[in-house]
């Protein structure tokens, strides 16, 4: 057994997140509202919406 300090499971759960999102986008008629989708859910982004004042990351921490 090999013991060792690196993992894949942040790639497995990205790659997971994915295919659950795939799923769900099944009635998509264009590739570009799952692209959004992944890009909102996996990939951090976080677009200006109506009423925000500002980017969630500005927010304080939890503590």
């Amino acid at each position: 057994m090999h013991s060792t300090t690196r993992s894949n499971a942040l790639a497995e759960s990205t790659n997971t997140k994915i295919r659950v999102l795939t799923r769900v986008a099944f009635g998509f008629r264009s590739s570009e509202g799952l692209i959004a989708m992944a890009m909102l859910a996996v990939g951090g982004a976080c677009p200006d919406l109506p009423g925000r004042n500002r980017p969630l990351t500005d927010l304080p921490l939890a503590a």
